[in-house]
Order: structure tokens, then C-alpha cells, then sequence
């Protein structure tokens, strides 16, 4: 079965610790591929079908809860996935980036829910592979981001 590609027009978050974020800007070590890792492992928004950006957050939010100790004091970056492909088409960049739906099924055994919003933004490479493109793609991830303050979204239960 060929993955499915996340619409364009459709936005993605991923987690940002809070030590991550200086003056309101996310580190570029949050965007950058570790070995082993196939993709950045992102949440695509509208996949969840909430009416408000908030009540999808925040369900993203308590599914990843679920597997991962996620500070209450983090961020979550969100990023429309056109603006990332755009990326590709930076004369200076020299990889193919996609943004793949890759949704995880749930741990009973682990207690950790099924996150049907889970995806990759895939086509990087690893800082070990080449630093330069893996620095430059980064930070120009780091540009397009908004940041959603977790403590702020309405409706929240932590």
C-alpha cells in the first residue's frame, strides 16, 4: 500500500520541550534527523476532524501523553506541509522532502492510545550524513513555524 501524502493546504505540529525554545524560537536540533530515524515525527492537524486548531492540539496532545512524558511547559510547532515541501525547491537544498501519513496503532500492553494523526516529514538527512544540508533544511524549518503554547490552548486538561 503507498503511503498516503498529507494535503498541502493541511498543517502538522511536533512537540517542542521547553528548554527547545529561546525568545519564542525553537532550536534547530528539533527539526534535524538522528540516526536511525526515518523521519521527524509530526501530527497532522485536520486528520482529527475538530473544528478548532486548540480542540485537535489538544488531542494531540493526550494521545501522545499516552507514550511519552511531554512537558506542560512545551510547545508544539506547527507547520503548514506546503510550506515544507517548498522547502525542496530552495535552490540550496538538495533533498526531496515529503510529509507521509504514517498513523501508530495503540499499546494496550503499554497503555499507549492508537495516534491516527501520526506522520513523518521525511526526505532529510541526518546530521552524521550531511551536516550542511541537515543545518540548512532546519533552520529553515525553524522559519516556517508557529509556535502553540501548551499552558494557553482552551480546554485543556493536563
Amino acid at each position: 500500500m503507498k503511503p498516503d501524502k498529507i494535503p498541502s493546504r493541511d498543517h502538522v505540529v511536533r512537540y517542542i520541550g521547553p528548554s527547545f525554545v529561546e525568545a519564542g524560537e525553537v532550536s534547530r536540533v528539533k527539526f534535524q534527523l538522528r540516526k536511525g530515524e526515518s523521519g521527524l515525527s509530526v501530527n497532522w492537524l485536520e486528520k482529527l476532524g475538530f473544528e478548532s486548531k486548540d480542540d485537535c492540539i489538544n488531542e494531540v496532545y493526550r494521545v501522545m501523553s499516552s507514550g511519552y512524558d511531554l512537558n506542560k511547559n512545551g510547545w508544539f510547532a506547527e507547520l503548514q506541509v506546503g510550506s515544507i515541501r517548498e522547502i525542496s525547491n530552495n535552490t540550496k537544498v538538495n533533498y526531496d522532502i515529503e510529509v507521509i501519513h504514517k498513523p501508530k496503532p495503540a499499546d494496550e500492553k503499554e497503555g499507549v492510545l492508537a495516534n491516527i494523526s501520526h506522520a513523518e516529514i521525511e526526505g532529510l538527512p541526518t546530521i552524521n550524513d550531511d551536516e550542511e544540508q541537515a543545518e540548512l533544511i532546519a533552520g529553515e524549518l525553524v522559519e516556517i513555524c508557529a509556535l502553540n503554547d501548551l499552558h494557553s490552548l482552551s480546554h485543556h486538561h493536563i
